[in-house]
């Protein structure tokens, strides 16, 4: 199967390979794929971890799902940044996406992605929150119910591993030695 570029990939191709299912509120693929695992029938794409969102693959192309919801129930892409009203980036359902300018989202953007502004704070499908630290490579420091509780463990292991009298001492050390204070 040959890849296209983004701008290739029009609400008709979309339409073609992927449904809108209103009951449950997400994509499916409706097609199956030359090669790979991707079965027609199940939920398309994969939960992106980074921005929290689901994204569907298709030929080296990535599209939000919440994309694939508007193309398919307005029969166009979005000429704008497409908000979630109740907040919730897990429920794509049509009635909870609206458009916005780039000037509302830009005012609200704190409000749509709060963990963005938190470093160290990965979302996750659950609902909860990793904390990670990157020395080297990323160490998972652990799993939080909130995103601040997350944030003040890696603040913590951040003034100890990236600290100039620690520079000698291993990774694995010192973490232990943080997770011994939590």
């Amino acid at each position: 199967m040959k890849k296209i570029n983004r701008t290739d990939f029009t609400v008709e191709i979309a339409r073609e390979w992927f449904a809108y299912d209103p009951g449950a509120g997400i994509v499916l693929r409706i097609k199956n794929p030359l090669r790979g695992k991707r079965v027609a029938g199940q939920r398309a794409g994969v939960f992106h971890k980074p921005s929290g969102l689901r994204q569907v693959p298709f030929r080296g192309v990535y599209v939000y799902e919440h994309q694939l919801v508007w193309a398919s129930c307005k029969g166009c892409w979005s000429a704008h940044k497409l908000e979630f009203v109740d907040g919730d980036t897990a429920n794509v359902r049509i009635e909870n996406l609206r458009e916005i300018t780039n000037r509302k989202h830009h005012d609200q953007s704190q409000l749509v992605h709060p963990v963005k502004s938190l470093p160290g704070v990965v979302p996750l499908e659950s609902g909860r929150y990793r904390a990670q630290i990157f020395r080297g490579k990323i160490y998972v420091l652990g799993t939080y119910d909130s995103a601040q509780e997350a944030h003040r463990v890696y603040l913590e292991a951040k003034s100890i591993l990236h600290s100039p009298l620690n520079r000698e001492k291993s990774t694995p050390y010192l973490l232990s030695q943080i997770s011994m204070n939590l």
